[in-house]
């Protein structure tokens, strides 16, 4: 076991600082022994009281100080009343304990300079988390079970079944303390543990490493796969000036062929999952403006796009609106909303011909009363719009620019007291544009 282990750590040689994660359970404490066979004491270990199981949770750390101590091992403990935390949070138990000994992990590596956390899922683990994978719903990824490594986590028990886990400590003996919350079916991984996999195991004694020979071809399946996602988002992914995270071009979408896939692949890295990816690929021939919604995005159904946005919490320290002195030719700049205005004031060379666009607009400065005022657009906003004669609702004009509802929520105008001056990245309006007696042009460019 001892060579193999070695192997499994891989780059995590003498010269790499390792934290150890040791609950004193079984797999952790033989990690532990593996480790200070491989490193002698120039490794460090971090065990997390979670305060679950009162005097069990307490002797489990009781073991794993004092055998740290016994063989001049540096250790660090802490405790978390996680019940608590759970509550705090809305989340299960489960969640609540991996943020806990992760975010206090990673925080003791950051400080003291530990380059590797050494966690000791083993191959068991790897096989239960696929079958989780497959009752909840997943993609080819999720059949690769656990990696051997990800980011600054290494697994170096990974390659071990539980029972030959249970063989080297007896053999070796090593203590270890048993949690009796892993013989009760109450959570869903121990039920596949206690349950299922025995049933599976008389149909075939070699089953986990069977399934381990899968894993590996899942895993190069899906780094198949995720290349050719590559090319896919290429042809139908557009850039786009808006708040908009990401932009999909619906009919490129629907001319791939397994376009439902290819859609439940890209949301996926969104948070919706393979129901939700099949609504939204149903939508795509209907009507404008249907939301889907997780728990971090929304996606809005426009007339050519899929538009996905992030849920992010808007900034109430931001102000609203900002006031716009009388610029000079140098130009000046306002910030708004994460968007960002610039103006200059020039005079009107004789041939001037404005070309606006729509980051660029221009309109007559000797019609307006300066300081103008940028802000967000409101319900009962109205302008005339360049060009036509009559007012209309700012609302009304949005929906003629086909803008989904997500990317109306920060437009931007700017007013002279009550009057519309120009909808910015739209159009001016038209008692403010450049006619021949116009002496001054003010200049506006949407950043």
């Amino acid at each position: 076991m001892l060579s193999k282990f070695k192997e499994n750590l891989g780059a995590a040689d003498s010269r790499c600082k390792i934290l150890a994660a040791v609950s004193g359970g079984i797999d952790s404490m033989v990690m532990a022994s593996l480790l200070y066979e491989c490193f002698n004491t120039d490794f460090a270990i971090a065990t997390v009281n979670f305060k679950l199981r009162g005097e069990e949770s307490d002797a489990d750390q009781r073991l794993v100080c004092g055998w740290a101590n016994d063989r001049g091992i540096k250790v660090f403990a802490t405790s978390f009343d996680t019940s608590d935390y759970a509550v705090s949070k809305g989340i299960s138990i489960e969640m609540a304990a991996r943020e806990l000994r992760y975010g206090w992990f990673y925080g003791l590596m950051d400080e003291l300079g530990y380059e590797t956390l050494a966690i000791a899922h083993n191959l068991n683990d790897s096989v239960e988390t696929l079958f989780l994978n497959i009752l909840r719903g997943t993609g080819i990824e999720g059949l690769g079970g656990i990696k051997m490594k990800t980011g600054r986590v290494i697994r170096p028990m990974l390659s071990f079944t539980r029972g030959e886990i249970v063989n080297y400590a007896q053999r070796e003996g090593i203590p270890f303390r048993e949690d009796s919350t892993n013989r009760e079916d109450i959570y869903a991984r121990n039920r596949i543990r206690n349950r299922v996999f025995p049933e599976l195991q008389m149909i075939n004694p070699s089953f986990l490493r069977t399934i381990e020979r899968d894993m590996v071809y899942f895993t190069e399946a899906s780094d198949i796969i995720r290349k050719q996602l590559l090319q896919v988002r290429a042809e139908i992914v557009e850039k786009d000036s808006s708040r908009a995270s990401l932009k999909i071009r619906i009919d490129r979408l629907l001319s791939q062929e397994h376009s439902v896939y290819w859609l439940y692949m890209i949301l996926s890295d969104y948070d919706f999952n393979a129901s939700q990816a099949k609504q939204v690929h149903d939508s795509l021939t209907g009507q404008s403006g249907k939301e889907f919604h997780s728990r971090n995005y929304m996606i809005v159904k426009d007339r050519d796009y899929l538009l996905i946005y992030s849920k992010e919490e808007k900034d109430v320290s931001e102000p609203g609106e900002r006031l716009v002195e009388k610029p000079s030719e140098t130009r000046s700049h306002i910030a708004i909303h994460s968007q960002r205005v610039s103006f200059r004031m020039f005079i009107k060379e004789k041939g001037f011909i404005p070309e606006p666009s729509k980051e660029k607009l221009y309109v007559d400065a000797d019609k307006i009363n300066f300081p103008l005022t940028c802000r967000i657009w409101k319900d009962g906003d109205r302008f005339i719009p360049l060009g036509m004669r009559g007012f209309k609702k700012l609302s009304d004009f949005f929906i003629d620019e086909k803008l989904d509802i997500k990317s109306k929520e920060h437009r931007l105008v700017l007013s002279d007291n009550d009057d519309i001056v120009a909808v910015l990245g739209h159009r001016i309006d038209d008692r403010y544009k450049i006619t021949p007696s116009t002496k001054e042009v003010l200049e506006i460019i949407l950043n």
